[in-house]
């Protein structure tokens, strides 16, 4: 019984240090479930611009073999 009374003190004594941890936990928990929505629209992000850089980098190609084509063309419409 001393023990259960010496505890309800300590916990009375300390009651304003136990809200704040209990305010800042909770402001923690908050802050973990904004930080894990962002990173996850991060990882959306990510996935789209690594699609657009490929599919960039395949018009590239085609544009490069497109303006080849033209002057063999245009070469050979010279050469006529």
């Amino acid at each position: 019984m001393k023990t259960q009374k010496l505890l309800e003190e300590e916990t009375e004594r300390n009651k304003d240090n136990i809200a704040h941890v209990e305010a800042l936990q909770k402001h923690y928990d908050e802050r973990v479930v904004a930080y894990e929505e962002v990173k996850r629209h991060a990882g959306d992000v990510m996935k789209t611009l690594q699609a657009r850089e490929k599919e960039e980098v395949g018009l590239q190609e085609r544009k490069k073999h497109a303006i080849g084509k033209a002057k063999k063309l245009k070469k050979s419409l010279q050469d006529v």
